[in-house]
């Protein structure tokens, strides 16, 4: 992994006794993905803890190359597109979902079957569109923007690849 802290928390978790918490401070974390997803189906999922502050940037998301490239796509807290809703970004834009922030747990989702890639809030979609880009690594962003800005949490971050058109997620 680049620079940046991930940490095991078991203060606030979903599943098992921890969860993976990330306390750095402005910064972006671009991981493998072991097996690249590539260019068939695929399906990419975490659980994501929203406590609720007001000044978050907090993603995550999928990407051919280990930047942020046009084909980047991005699901989770953007302050400056909504304070009250989660957001997704298609590669050259932030734009607002209908489900609103909640102070819980939820599930942020990538499913891409016959070409079509889905992105999936709490099992709202949000997105959709024909993409066949090779998927290479997943990115898991704590965007904050100074020391007193929250931490984040994401619980079981999963990959899988369907069989069917239909995935149910765990």
């Amino acid at each position: 992994l680049p620079a940046g802290t991930f940490e095991t928390s078991t203060t606030i978790v979903k599943f098992g006794s921890r969860s993976l918490k990330v306390t750095s401070v402005n910064t972006q974390q671009i991981a493998n993905a072991g097996n690249a997803m590539g260019t068939g189906d695929f399906v990419r999922a975490v659980w994501m803890y929203d406590d609720g502050t007001t000044n978050p940037y907090y993603y995550f998301g999928i990407d051919p190359t280990t930047s942020p490239s046009a084909n980047a796509k991005l699901l989770g807290i953007n302050f400056n597109t909504s304070a009250t809703a989660y957001a997704y970004y298609d590669g050259s834009t932030w734009t607002a979902t209908a489900v609103n922030r909640t102070t819980a747990w939820h599930h942020f989702q990538f499913r891409r079957v016959s070409g079509t890639l889905k992105m999936y809030i709490d099992d709202t979609e949000v997105y959709s569109a024909s993409i066949s880009a090779n998927y290479q690594y997943f990115i898991i962003v704590n965007n904050a923007h100074s020391a007193d800005d929250p931490i984040i949490y994401f619980d079981r971050i999963s990959s899988g690849y369907p069989t069917t058109g239909t995935w149910t997620s765990p």
